[in-house]
């Protein structure tokens, strides 16, 4: 059946309430749209905030080691001074 066919078997409200149902499904798709271009968007941000996440706890494990060192160092500095103060 061709377009004109059918546009000919609608009278004036059912045409109406087609045009009504075209232009719904338009918003929607538009809508639609919108949605899958925010949902993009937000998975780009999740993915950097992961990567981001991921570089923080590399750094802060690297800085709790230093933190570590240091104290072991600091630790065994104290204890030679303590030693040379009795050697005194």
């Amino acid at each position: 059946m061709t377009l004109l066919a059918v546009l000919l078997l609608f009278n004036e409200s059912n045409l109406a309430e087609f045009q009504m149902t075209e232009h719904y499904f338009a918003a929607l798709e538009q809508k639609l749209d919108q949605l899958i271009k925010r949902l993009k968007q937000l998975e780009e941000q999740n993915r950097q905030l992961l990567s981001k996440n991921a570089r923080l706890e590399e750094e802060r494990a690297q800085l709790m080691h230093n933190s570590d060192a240091t104290r072991t160092q600091v630790e065994a500095m104290l204890n030679r001074l303590k030693t040379l103060e009795k050697t005194r």
